[in-house]
């Protein structure tokens, strides 16, 4: 089998690892922007149908409520500022266009068949095409090596710089295999 389709079948595995944590750390985010979103009409209503002389309890109800509309603020214009919204929308696109390539990298890795010109070719070009694309939402040095980690504990693979063959995902000291 050729080497080049084993290591594209290798990278291929850790971008998806890569996007998986990157849409569930987005995930997460619209989450909870959704969440304080709808806590703080709650709040605001706890305010109001309070029937309490008591200022106290009124006025923490209020400082709360503007706790978690600020929050709420801050993520928003957090989230807009950093494109959030297409980072995920991109991360489950790249999920779903690299699945599709490792599972016919494998299909074409695990079969006895010759490989075809056109077939390579193919795959080869989808491969380019999915991994150039990858720089419009900058994968960090720390992603490249989570990914490049998920790959070798995937392939059970020692890593070229530090020969060690890594069992899970605790961070080491290398610096292309941890650190991350």
């Amino acid at each position: 089998m050729p080497v080049h389709l084993m290591e594209m079948r290798f990278y291929t595995y850790g971008a998806i690892k890569i996007f998986e944590r990157r849409k569930t750390r987005l995930q997460r985010l619209r989450y909870i922007i959704t969440l304080c979103g709808i806590a703080s009409p709650v709040l605001i209503m706890l305010v109001v149908f309070i029937n309490s002389q008591r200022f106290i309890i009124i006025a923490t109800m209020v400082i709360i409520t503007s706790i978690v509309l600020l929050t709420q603020l801050f993520l928003c214009i957090w989230s807009l500022m950093t494109q959030s919204d297409d980072q995920y929308h991109y991360a489950i696109q790249a999920l779903t266009t690299s699945n599709s390539i490792l599972e016919r990298l494998s299909a074409l890795i695990d079969s006895n068949d010759t490989i075809s010109s056109r077939v390579l070719s193919d795959i080869r070009n989808d491969y380019h095409a999915q991994f150039s694309g990858e720089h419009a939402y900058k994968i960090s040095a720390k992603e490249k090596r989570y990914g490049y980690r998920q790959s070798l504990i995937k392939f059970s693979q020692a890593c070229s710089s530090c020969q060690l063959k890594p069992k899970d995902m605790n961070a080491s000291n290398c610096d292309l295999c941890g650190k991350f």
